[in-house]
């Protein structure tokens, strides 16, 4: 936690629209569906010391064990050195699964990941 405090950021995210991967396109709300395992990107050293601010916006499929199999930036940040640091910590989120009565499906959902300075 100590770590966490001393690299001066906050780190949020939010969940966008989620579609389903099928011809039957839906929408499900984005709070009935949530990450279960969400470990924390450290902030690059090369970022905070420039100065380096902003918020991607990258759109997540996650297969139907729950884990993502394709993440890609929507919206950059502006700077790659955030976009992927945001991609490579979400690669190991772990995801509630979306089932449809006995069938577990894959979806996609678009996750904004905020990388911000204290002052």
């Amino acid at each position: 936690m100590k770590l966490l405090k001393s690299l001066s950021f906050l780190f949020l995210f939010a969940l966008g629209i989620v579609t389903f991967g099928y011809a039957e396109e839906g929408y499900i709300s984005a709070n009935q569906l949530m990450a279960v395992e969400k470990p924390l990107p450290l902030y690059p050293k090369v970022a905070r010391q420039r100065g380096w601010q902003g918020t991607v916006t990258l759109k997540v499929t996650v297969q139907e064990e729950g884990v993502p199999k394709e993440i890609s930036v929507e919206q950059t940040s502006g700077f790659p050195l955030l976009d992927q640091t945001a991609a490579e910590t979400i690669k190991n989120w772990k995801f509630q699964t979306l089932r449809s009565g006995n069938l577990t499906l894959p979806y996609s959902v678009l996750i904004p990941v905020q990388f911000v300075l204290k002052k």
